[in-house]
């Protein structure tokens, strides 16, 4: 049995799910670091002698235990803010228009909100799409329809 080999192809069939998965319960700054300790503790596993039966299940699984991980940490780290230059009316205000703008991409389809995300994050539309399995156009265009939907989605929350 080759380990190396079964980890491959189960992650190039599952990991765009995983990202998306992971980028609509963290930080966006967090996905990647998430999705990679996935690939490590799986290969482990794997190395360790585990057999998932549902392999697509056992990759969620480990997915959400470090999501719920990553929860943990936050709640557990001091909240670094410096009341000297930033108002507690600001913080306010920022903290209530994230918490708006997360729920407003969470109400997306899975591969708008992912594109969102990805933006956000400085991605390229050809990363994306490579990363959706999408051509670039085709990443462009979906951009354009997420970007048109999240505008609606705030204002009818606002």
């Amino acid at each position: 049995m080759d380990i190396a080999a079964d980890l491959e192809s189960l992650w190039h069939a599952h990991h765009r799910r995983l990202a998306q998965y992971i980028a609509y319960r963290v930080d966006v700054d967090h996905v990647d670091d998430i999705l990679q300790e996935v690939y490590l503790r799986s290969f482990l596993a794997l190395q360790r002698g585990v057999i998932p039966e549902k392999p697509l299940i056992w990759l969620y699984r480990i997915a959400h235990n470090l999501v719920v991980d990553e929860y943990r940490r936050r709640a557990h780290a001091p909240a670094v803010m410096e009341i000297d230059t930033v108002s507690v009316e600001d913080g306010v205000e920022r903290s209530l228009t994230y918490q708006c703008v997360q729920h407003a991409i969470s109400q997306l389809r899975d591969d708008q909100g992912y594109v969102v995300q990805r933006r956000m994050q400085g991605y390229e539309y050809g990363e994306i799409g490579a990363q959706l399995g999408k051509t670039n156009g085709a990443a462009k265009q979906l951009n354009t329809r997420a970007f048109a939907n999240l505008r609606t989605a705030l204002q009818e929350a606002l």
